[in-house]
């Protein structure tokens, strides 16, 4: 189309040869940037071939993979530490209850067993927080070493949840 144009432009000007090459190079110029599209040489092209592309598809898959494992195990330990730190700060406070009792009341838990511990109570928890799930129990007994026995009482403190079970010990002198 442009061709043609700018052919039935160049019939119209003068014949000299000099203005006619003047105009062929505009043409070429013009044709080069705004012209006809050429097909492009694919041997020469530097691209990726199909299986190059489908091979690094591959991997960016793979890698996606193991970085989501990577993160669903860090989010399952972090949970898991969690839960048990939380058991372990109930098991303190149950334990810090019990030690700051009186001889007197201890020595009245001896020889009972497991006592369950009403763990809201015990730990003057506002009503908003849940504990239900944990299960509180303490064992009120003379310490391992008998020679202790006249100046230590020995208090163990088991805390559970979710069939997890945390267990502090604790002295307290009489």
């Amino acid at each position: 189309m442009l061709d043609s144009f700018f052919v039935s432009l160049i019939g119209n000007l003068s014949n000299s040869h000099r203005t006619k090459s003047y105009i062929y190079d505009i043409i070429l110029i013009i044709d080069a940037k705004w012209g006809r599209r050429r097909m492009p040489n694919f041997g020469e092209e530097k691209a990726f071939s199909l299986v190059e592309v489908i091979v690094a598809m591959a991997l960016l898959l793979v890698i996606f993979i193991v970085s989501t494992q990577i993160v669903m195990n860090t989010m399952t330990q972090s949970n898991t530490i969690d839960a048990d730190f939380t058991t372990m700060e109930i098991a303190d406070g149950v334990l810090k209850a019990y030690q700051s009792k009186s001889p007197e009341d201890l020595d009245d838990h001896k020889g009972k067993g497991e006592i369950p511990v009403n763990l809201p109570d015990l730990l003057e928890l506002p009503a908003g927080k849940k504990v239900e799930q944990y299960e509180g129990h303490v064992l009120v007994t003379d310490p391992d070493e008998t020679s202790l026995t006249n100046y230590l009482t020995k208090i163990v403190v088991t805390v559970s949840a979710n069939n997890k079970e945390t267990q502090l010990e604790g002295y307290v002198e009489r």
